[in-house]
């Protein structure tokens, strides 16, 4: 998250199942989450070229495959994130896979 979602001017929103940030100048980033607040995916507008074409907002995100526990705090510790998130375009756009195996917080 950028860290200007936690400034003062931002609206947090909520329904059953996803939290969504919305900052002026910025697209909403929504968080889906699971029944124990775990988050399962991550959402948003992005701007990009990912076809090639002319630069414009495309649908960005990704999934959170797992989440570990260091030093008390529970962090996404597996995901995946690409562009066309949400269509069945998504494996194709799909671009960056990451495993954090160790998390120190100071």
């Amino acid at each position: 998250m950028p860290s200007s979602v936690s400034a003062t001017n931002v609206v947090w929103t909520e329904d059953d199942v996803s939290i969504t940030a919305i900052a002026p100048g910025l697209s909403p980033i929504t968080l889906k989450v699971g029944e124990n607040g775990a988050v399962k995916s991550v959402s948003m507008m992005r701007w990009g070229n990912p076809d090639g074409g002319g630069f414009r907002l495309v649908a960005f995100g990704g999934y959170v495959d797992e989440e570990a526990t260091w030093g008390g705090y529970t962090i996404p510790s597996r995901l995946r994130m690409g562009w066309h998130f949400g269509s069945d375009r998504f494996d194709d756009g799909e671009f960056f896979r990451a495993q954090i195996t160790r998390a120190e917080f100071r």
